[in-house]
């Protein structure tokens, strides 16, 4: 583990050494730092080909959206209560007098295909979210035949390769 930190340190040096090269004049307040910030939640480097998967998916109903709305709502024991579903159906991209309904089908699509699990409470059938890993969910679907555009999967193998993630899928 502190080979890694101490690799991760490295890399980051590097990079801040070219960022100022490139940017010699940016100031820090024009920057956005999680570790000085509040307001981040921590996501997957492979999150933009996660979503693809579940996109891939869901028949021109893409869950991509939602889902990463409940990331942004998570801490982390992942798990959101959802107080206001017309309020997270706006964040998700919906609008207009079905955006509930559009929401909900979306959310259906996540627990289908096995991103997410969900409890009913009083605001309704998702009241209380899991989010649940994403590449143990794809590991799943791959077991169940899914068929995961071939693309897509070669792309996300290759990127948990170069971040280092021992998941498997």
């Amino acid at each position: 583990m502190a080979t890694k930190r101490r690799a991760s340190k490295k890399i980051g040096e590097k990079t801040l050494a070219l960022r100022n090269e490139l940017w010699p004049d940016i100031e820090d307040d024009n920057l956005w730092h999680r570790k000085r910030s509040t307001g981040y939640t921590t996501i997957p480097r492979t999150m933009t080909y996660i979503l693809q998967v579940m996109n891939a998916l869901s028949s021109g109903k893409p869950p991509a959206q939602t889902y990463l709305t409940l990331w942004c709502h998570t801490f982390d024991e992942y798990m959101i209560t959802i107080n206001n579903p017309r309020a997270m159906a706006f964040e998700s991209g919906f609008t207009g007098q079905r955006a509930e309904a559009a929401w909900s089908g979306r959310m259906r699509k996540l627990l289908d295909l096995g991103f997410i699990q969900a409890r009913d409470g009083a605001t309704g059938s998702f009241n209380y979210v899991l989010i649940l890993n994403p590449y143990a969910a794809i590991k799943n679907l791959r077991s169940k035949g899914e068929p995961i555009p071939s693309n897509i999967l070669n792309s996300l193998l290759q990127r948990m390769n170069e971040i280092g993630a021992n998941d498997q899928i």
